[in-house]
């Protein structure tokens, strides 16, 4: 093998070892925790109490897909951890992410339009 293979393999190599674990990455969303248990266990932590959590004006004990936590150690986007609220479904946070208008509907719980907001924007977009 001559001299050139070897450092051309060596340097692929190395830019595996350098490159392969950002690759891989992942963000971890999960939607399996009430706003009232996210705020506690995520947010909040022992010893200290909560009482009185709404969401979108719902209980705080019901859950809802715009709504989650996330787990971003084995990612790149610098967080550890939190609390992820969007408007659509949470789990749009996966990707991929390649448009500035991909949204997903909610699917839990299902809420009637704000009248406030439908003057302001338009019928069927709240």
């Amino acid at each position: 093998m001559s001299y050139s293979m070897m450092l051309a393999r060596a340097a692929s190599l190395l830019l595996i070892f350098l490159f392969g674990p950002r690759a891989m990455a992942q963000l971890v969303v999960g939607t399996t925790q009430s706003p009232s248990a996210l705020v506690q266990n995520v947010l909040l932590g022992n010893g200290v109490a909560v009482s009185n959590v709404t969401f979108n004006g719902a209980p705080g004990n019901v859950l809802n897909d715009q709504i989650g936590d996330f787990d971003g150690t084995a990612s790149n986007i610098g967080l550890g951890q939190g609390v992820l609220i969007c408007t659509g479904a949470v789990q749009v946070a996966l990707g991929p992410n390649n448009s500035d208008s991909w949204s997903e509907p909610v699917g839990t719980p299902v809420f009637s339009p704000d009248p406030d907001l439908e003057q302001i924007v338009g019928a069927g977009l709240t």
